[in-house]
């Protein structure tokens, strides 16, 4: 982006071209203000997050086990709220929430149901 403005872009047309903010270009056009490309600090911050908070895997398994058991009992329900309750009953000290279950599940292609297909609606005026 410095590089196309230096060579006598606008700002705006850089912009444009690299699909990010005005504001943007002019950040990085001054932070390399009087250096030569190859001398400039880029990187701006990591890239990977300071701190995630990724359920462990050790719980995940715990999640999907507590899963596989209840589908093998007599009644052959699952969901996020009843391996919810087996992990209270177990004991589990770090209990995730019924919609880090349900994460935890589409993470692993557990679930059985299918995503909802949204359509477009029809053109306007027409009579169906």
């Amino acid at each position: 982006m410095v590089a196309a403005v230096r060579r006598g872009q606008s700002l705006r047309a850089v912009a444009r071209q690299f699909g990010v903010g005005l504001a943007t270009v002019a950040y990085w056009v001054e932070r390399a203000k009087g250096q030569r490309l190859d001398g400039v600090d880029w990187p701006d911050r990591l890239r990977a997050p300071r701190k995630t908070r990724r359920t462990t895997t050790a719980l995940e398994d715990r999640v999907l086990q507590a899963g596989r058991d209840l589908a093998q009992s007599d009644l052959g329900a699952i969901g996020a709220e009843l391996i919810r309750q087996a992990l209270r009953e177990q004991g589990v000290a770090a209990l995730p929430s019924v919609r880090t279950i349900n994460r935890i599940l589409a993470r692993h292609g557990v679930l059985d149901g299918r995503r909802r297909t949204r359509r477009p609606p029809p053109p306007t005026g027409c009579a169906g």
